[in-house]
């Protein structure tokens, strides 16, 4: 599969995502839920998910082909170890030790706003398992891409011009 026909069975055989982070074993990211060839694109509004998948891919034996040709590439899969909606889309994302953080505006018509009329928040996130540790709400939305950590601390630049560093929280 390739071409343009075939971006949407190669987002469902590898790892993919509108962010990704890698880890030891483990890519995490923040990205469609299933990639469809429909014909028309879904574009924001699809379903996303906030998932931990094992950086090797599963590849299943080569399958025999009839002599004239070459052997075929089996599909590979992706292996979740877990995956979960967010309600909100994720702009920034940082594995820092075993918490995950992602922050972002609850709207998607709102991602270019410097301070949204709606909700935006951060969120820790159990890399093991997935599950919440802590939310909190923010003033702005985040920078794509603007989350980092240093000496116990997380830093994160939001589009409103303003750095923000969060400790003990």
């Amino acid at each position: 599969a390739g071409g343009y026909g075939g971006w949407a069975q190669v987002g469902n055989r590898r790892i993919s995502g509108r962010l990704l982070v890698l880890g030891k074993d483990r890519v995490f990211g923040f990205g469609r839920k299933q990639y469809g060839n429909t014909g028309a694109h879904p574009g924001l509004n699809a379903e996303h998910h906030l998932f931990a998948a094992n950086a090797e891919l599963i590849r299943p034996e080569p399958v025999e082909a009839p002599k004239a040709r070459r052997p075929r590439r089996p599909a590979t899969k992706v292996n979740y170890h877990w995956s979960e909606a967010v309600p909100f889309y994720v702009r920034g994302m940082l594995l820092a030790g075993d918490a995950l953080f992602v922050a972002g505006p609850n709207d998607v018509s709102e991602l270019v706003d410097e301070k949204p009329d709606g909700d935006v928040w951060l969120w820790a996130v159990s890399a093991a398992d997935g599950e919440k540790l802590g939310e909190w709400s923010l003033e702005a939305s985040p920078v794509f891409d603007g989350l980092i950590a240093a000496n116990g601390r997380l830093y994160m630049t939001l589009k409103d011009g303003t750095v923000q560093c969060w400790h003990g929280q």
